[in-house]
């Protein structure tokens, strides 16, 4: 009776240990920013504490107006007349850029891969 209880509670300790640990973790996410095709910016994500606002402006006339929080991305505004570049939304893990063609804005973020993270996942 004893040792089950013991095991009982190692393994709440163990799941409430489990989500801090991941609650508190960071993405070592970085956000890079090119206009016009050259490196414009670059951002670590997760060491942003306040919203970061920037004016991008191409070579063509155009601009972006893109807003940074803790851990993602995305473009507020833009002289563009599609707009596909404000539809994308936040970005944050690096599987889709941002891309503003009329305007040549590219916006990527990559995690930086820590140690115990998988190369591949599979099923």
């Amino acid at each position: 009776m004893i040792t089950a209880a013991v095991i009982g509670i190692l393994f709440v300790l163990a799941a409430v240990l489990s989500v801090i640990l991941l609650c508190t973790k960071g993405n070592n996410a970085t956000a890079y920013i090119y206009s016009d095709g050259e490196l414009k910016y670059t951002l670590p994500l997760d060491s942003i504490n306040e919203t970061v606002t920037m004016r991008i402006d191409s070579e063509n006339g155009g601009y972006n107006i893109v807003e940074a929080e803790k851990g993602k991305i995305h473009v507020t505004e833009a002289s563009c007349p599609d707009k596909i570049c404000m539809h994308t939304g936040y970005i944050s893990d690096g599987t889709v850029p941002i891309s503003c063609l009329p305007n040549k804005l590219i916006i990527r973020v990559e995690k930086k891969k820590t140690d115990n993270e998988p190369d591949i996942m599979a099923n």
